[in-house]
């Protein structure tokens, strides 16, 4: 007997196909939830305008890499308002 919460969780994207907003995806490089290669091929099958950043030595919750995170997205924010 498996339990609601033991049922892996499947996500699709499939709203972004034709989405041509500014995209940032952010991941931990050790992230044990999103494999990196099912990552690539996501943001791959993205239109521009896309970005992908690997934090090294993250994990999925970022833990101890909260500051790189945060310098991420404000560095691509701040890069989308000037365009």
């Amino acid at each position: 007997m498996v339990s609601d919460s033991e049922v892996p969780r499947t996500y699709t994207f499939d709203f972004l196909q034709d989405c041509a907003k500014p995209k940032l995806f952010v991941s931990g490089a050790r992230d044990q939830f999103g494999p990196r290669a099912k990552l690539e091929a996501l943001v791959a099958a993205m239109p521009e305008p896309k970005k992908l950043v690997l934090i090294d030595g993250a994990d999925h919750f970022f833990e101890g890499r909260l500051r790189e995170l945060r310098e991420t997205i404000e560095t691509w924010v701040k890069e989308q308002l000037k365009s």
